[in-house]
């Protein structure tokens, strides 16, 4: 999520759109990286101890470089102190080369798989599906009726939702040695058909 919506939501949207999609992707990977493991664990173990399995669930967590870097600058947005000078211009050309270099990471990352659906054909289009059309829809649906939260905030959480499937999924299937052809070949299609979701997107939601 963070590599492709970071860099659009820069180029496409205002400053101010940065905030709420920061916030979607720290609590995203909390939650998606907490409960995965647990789930997964006492799927495999229903006798190993919960309390260890959850302490090595929060300590992926923590120990993630994307939620450290994440919770270490809305801490230091908290304090109003301000960067020297120098290190302020160093991170400020930083931040413009991210979002090309985000975009090239993605890509090259794509390299390592094979479009051969083959058996996994139906769990993929499924999943295809379920990501880039329902998820987002739900979203939306939630955000505009239930939540009712404001045009900015509900723009955002869609378009995150809309993203394509992240490596997270290839990295969790392959660590427990289930459905990794799964997750490689929805990354890759959701990819490939994110080019024109995601321009549809852009179409519909322009920057307020």
């Amino acid at each position: 999520m963070a590599l492709i919506a970071l860099p659009i939501v820069q180029t496409a949207y205002p400053p101010q759109a940065l905030a709420p999609l920061m916030t979607l992707i720290t609590f995203n990977a909390m939650i998606l990286f907490t409960l995965p493991c647990v789930m997964i664990e006492t799927g495999r173990n229903p006798n190993a101890n919960i309390g260890v399995i959850i302490a090595g669930a929060v300590k992926s967590v923590i120990t993630n470089p994307l939620v450290i870097a994440l919770i270490s600058g809305w801490l230091f947005s908290l304090s109003e102190a301000e960067l020297p000078s120098l290190i302020d211009r160093v991170t400020e050309l930083l931040s413009k080369a991210a979002p090309p270099c985000a975009l090239f990471v993605v890509g090259g990352g794509m390299a390592r798989y094979a479009l051969r659906l083959e058996e996994t054909r139906t769990p993929v289009l499924l999943v295809t599906l379920a990501k880039l059309v329902i998820m987002p829809l739900g979203v939306w649906l939630t955000c505009t009726y239930i939540l009712q939260t404001s045009p900015l905030w509900t723009m955002i959480a869609t378009l995150g939702a809309a993203m394509p499937s992240g490596a997270n999924a290839f990295i969790f299937a392959t660590k427990y040695g289930v459905g990794d052809r799964i997750a490689g070949n929805s990354i890759l299609l959701t990819t490939m058909i994110s080019l024109f979701t995601l321009s549809a997107f852009l179409l519909f939601f322009p920057a307020p």
